[in-house]
């Protein structure tokens, strides 16, 4: 008895050890690819192209929540959300900021500058 015990420790141990270590899988969001703290832009929308002659002097943010593990999820973070928060019509670059609280919480933002 003591036995089972101790492996169904040792197993929850270990999920906990790798579940927390904020290993990803890159999924395909429609715009990017998301590898959670890197996020490569491909966005080539003919109406809102990227262009780095624009100033940044604008900036726009979107964020989305994820909370137990992906069990709920809430939020937005695309760059047309952040365009419309920052009320830009021409990309000079974007960025994103990704926290993660041992899978319990994680934000993800994008931001967004232009004019």
């Amino acid at each position: 008895m003591r036995t089972m015990k101790k492996i169904m420790m040792l197993g929850v141990a270990a999920a906990l050890v790798v579940g927390g270590t904020g290993c990803v899988m890159p999924i395909w969001t429609g715009t990017e690819y998301d590898y959670g703290a890197l996020t490569f832009v491909t966005y080539n929308d003919s109406n809102r192209p990227i262009d780095n002659k624009v100033d940044p002097i604008k900036k726009g943010t979107a964020s989305s929540h994820k909370f137990l593990f992906f069990l709920v999820s809430v939020g937005d973070a695309s760059i047309d959300a952040a365009m419309t928060d920052g009320d830009i019509r021409q990309i000079h670059h974007v960025d994103t900021d990704y926290t993660n609280i041992l899978g319990l919480y994680q934000r993800k933002t994008i931001i967004v500058y232009g004019d």
